[in-house]
């Protein structure tokens, strides 16, 4: 059971308490004033309790220098409150309710470089990460979509402006939560390539290993660079389910029109065919 807390973007002046069983599943809710889709800002395991919040902040030359404006919005300061709350000695404070005290925390997060600050008592709750277009302002929903046969684009959409805000493209392995049961015969494996395998396995946790043969259990992901190692070496291994992602296998040998056609998409890059291949 947990405790959830939503509050609404635009009015910003009540949390909205709620019980659920799982966070991954609860439901929206609106604003009763103004309509809107309220945002899950902070969740725990206790219920709400009326105390009082206090948020000390150092290095204080740092702030005037850089975060006069964050620090104004943080204790409804003008520009000349907030000088002389700063020149007042070497750390200012701020105290407030369980939303006041939510709310600077979300300003404080725009003081990215300063990390010296105390919470008394220490905040109780896990606060929620909510990614907003820069262009609209809306909340951006995460998605992840198919890019092409071995890559998916994943990141936040803005559903209003039809764009991402920021995406990444990741391999299929990435994101593939299928366990693969992979058995490698080592029998014909010599000493340095057992110790390359070994390397790889023992980086896994679910594993079997014996005298002339190795068996794991994990995600696509964990397995691929051990997948890898078995197919640079033609290894016998069985794996199943059937591995779907494609492994980059490391190119053995450069050809002089390899080369030629890497230098002339990277204008400026100078390559030696022999240093290449004395790489590999």
């Amino acid at each position: 059971m947990w405790y959830i807390f939503d509050l609404c973007p635009k009015c910003k002046d009540k949390l909205v308490e709620r019980i659920v069983d799982d966070i991954s599943e609860c439901e929206e809710i609106c604003c009763p004033y103004c309509g809107s889709k309220m945002d899950t800002v902070f969740y725990g395991d206790k219920k709400y309790e009326t105390a009082v919040y206090k948020i000390t902040l150092n290095q204080v030359e740092d702030i005037k220098d850089k975060y006069l404006g964050v620090v104004m919005r943080m204790g409804n300061f003008n520009e000349k409150e907030a000088l002389e709350k700063l020149n007042e000695k070497d750390s200012i404070s701020f105290e407030g309710d369980l939303l006041n005290t939510f709310i600077n925390l979300e300003l404080l997060d725009e003081m990215w470089d300063i990390s010296d600050y105390i919470i008394t008592p220490p905040f109780p709750y896990i606060r929620t990460f909510i990614q907003k277009c820069p262009d609209c302002g809306e909340k951006a929903v995460y998605r992840i979509e198919k890019v092409n046969k071995n890559e998916y684009k994943r990141g936040f959409f803005c559903e209003k402006c039809g764009e991402y805000v920021w995406y990444d493209i990741l391999d299929g392995a990435e994101i593939d939560e299928t366990i693969y049961h992979l058995k490698i015969s080592l029998r014909m494996a010599g000493e340095k390539v057992r110790q390359e395998i070994m390397g790889a396995v023992n980086q896994l946790h679910d594993k079997d290993i014996f005298k002339d043969e190795i068996a794991v259990r994990d995600l696509a992901k964990n397995i691929k660079y051990l997948l890898r190692i078995v197919k640079t070496y033609n290894i016998e291994y069985e794996i199943n389910p059937p591995y779907p992602h494609k492994i980059y296998m490391p190119k053995k040998e450069w050809a002089q029109e390899d080369i030629e056609q890497l230098m002339a998409a990277n204008p400026g890059l100078v390559l030696n065919l022999e240093e290449i291949n004395a790489l590999n």
